[in-house]
């Protein structure tokens, strides 16, 4: 029986292979009157219309026809049908009526077209070039129609074959089943022990005994199963143990590096504080050695005593910034609230107005969004990113600044675009860094902290920010932030 139904399938094979090469030299017969029509069709586009783009479809006719009759040759010749001689005798009959054609009908017909209209119908009207074009069209509709039947006999024999090798097949099946129900029957019973002993064992591992393990069992493949379940249970047993030795050395090491993080940061708040009283002290006296002493002292002393002050300023303005750095993160219970972004950008701006007025910046303030956050430390982060708006100006360039928000579900957020220098994409993290700055201080003042602290702001008040720019075009600030709830 299964010799049978081998030699049905391979037999189904064969048919199949048959009906697809039937279909792909029909295919190729449809390509052949497809350029036919073509030729036809821009040759009497041409005579009706005189003009050279109606002649375009016949021109590339020409060219595709001998390769769509070469295809269609090729396909016969590999064919294994009955038909395959008469096949090749049709189709050199279609080329020799297309040449035909060519050479007593078309040519002629478009030379005469180019001398005049009426010579053209003259020759059109004695129908020599319908005659012929029928008369291939007539040829090919007799291959279609004999590869159509040889198609119709092929599936024939195979719904043929199907219904024996289905007939076969299902006496097997029903041999085989009988077989399985007498030996299912056979071994039922004891394999309904050995699994019910699975799973108790499975029970009492999974409750924490790790240490049972299932016993042999009298069937073969039962004992295979067995002996896998033992395994599995001594892999998962050395998975589980190690698990716990990683998670408690995670454990750990989360715990030192908290540990570690609040005595850098307890660290920079101390020393930042213990620095601040010997900074105010250098810069008062510094001061005042200039406001009393500037009668003995020579240009160069000056210009030192105003190094020393300028640098005390640059150095407070860097730990109060440091401060607020460290603070951020020892926020642990700050009250969020509904802020009024609006009127926050207000304030920012005003702050700015020095600023703003000195660079003769214009600063355009959509409509904004309420947002979810803190007010103080919103402030500070908004009044860092305009001040970088203000401060990276383009030279010559009169600074614009655009403030826009809009809701996206329960997000806002919040742009900041200016028309500044921008920068190259591959540094737009570096900004946000700590003491990170991509140009001198000699160009820009500033301690490098100002996008640091926005960004820390932003994330510890649950929300992000992204940043886009184009060197010397600009540069835009993403601000995201929770919205509030009865804002839908």
């Amino acid at each position: 029986m299964a010799v049978l139904i081998v030699l049905g399938v391979s037999h189904n094979s064969r048919i199949s292979d048959a009906r697809l090469e039937s279909q792909q030299e029909l295919n190729a017969l449809d390509n052949v009157l497809t350029e036919v029509i073509n030729l036809e069709t821009g040759m009497r586009g041409y005579v009706i219309t005189g003009e050279a783009a109606f002649l375009e479809p016949y021109l590339r006719a020409r060219t595709r026809f001998p390769q769509e009759l070469r295809e269609l040759r090729a396909r016969a010749e590999k064919s294994g049908s009955t038909l395959r001689p008469l096949h090749l005798s049709q189709i050199a009959q279609i080329e020799e009526l297309v040449n035909r054609w060519q050479r007593t009908a078309a040519i002629p017909i478009l030379e005469a077209r180019q001398r005049s209209l009426s010579e053209a119908i003259a020759r059109v009207r004695t129908g020599q070039a319908k005659l012929i074009v029928d008369e291939v069209r007539e040829v090919i509709a007799t291959y279609r129609r004999q590869e159509l039947e040889r198609q119709a006999e092929l599936e024939r024999q195979a719904r043929a074959l199907v219904y024996w090798v289905t007939l076969l097949i299902s006496l097997g099946l029903l041999g085989a089943l009988s077989g399985s129900i007498w030996a299912s029957y056979r071994i039922g019973r004891t394999l309904d022990q050995v699994f019910g002993l699975l799973a108790q064992v499975a029970t009492r591992i999974a409750s924490g005994i790790r240490h049972e393990r299932a016993p042999h069992a009298p069937l073969l493949e039962a004992d295979v199963l067995a002996s896998s379940f033992n395994r599995m249970t001594d892999q998962l047993t050395a998975a589980q143990a190690e698990l716990e030795a990683r998670n408690a050395e995670l454990r750990q090491r989360n715990a030192e590096l908290e540990r570690s993080n609040s005595d850098l940061e307890r660290f920079a708040f101390v020393a930042s504080h213990d620095l601040q009283e010997p900074l105010r002290t250098i810069g008062s006296f510094t001061e005042l050695l200039l406001s009393t002493q500037q009668e003995r002292l020579d240009e160069r002393g000056q210009q030192y005593a105003g190094y020393i002050v300028q640098g005390a300023q640059r150095m407070r303005t860097l730990i109060n910034d440091l401060l607020v750095f460290s603070r951020v993160r020892e926020l642990k219970d700050i009250e969020l609230q509904r802020v009024r972004t609006q009127e926050l950008v207000g304030r920012a701006l005003h702050e700015l107005s020095t600023e703003i007025t000195a660079t003769s910046a214009q600063v355009e303030v959509g409509e904004l969004p309420d947002v979810i956050g803190e007010p103080g430390l919103l402030l500070q982060a908004l009044r860092a990113v305009l001040h970088n708006a203000l401060k990276f100006r383009q030279p010559g360039r009169t600074p614009q600044v655009r403030i826009s928000g809009h809701r996206n579900g329960d997000t806002v957020t919040l742009e900041v675009s200016d028309n500044g220098i921008g920068m190259e994409m591959q540094y737009a993290e570096r900004v946000f860094m700590m003491f990170q700055r991509l140009h001198g201080r000699g160009q820009y003042e500033g301690s490098g902290m100002g996008l640091a602290l926005t960004r820390r702001i932003f994330e510890h008040l649950g929300g992000q920010v992204q940043l886009q720019s184009v060197i010397n075009e600009g540069t835009t600030l993403f601000l995201t932030l929770p919205a509030p709830e009865d804002e839908a």
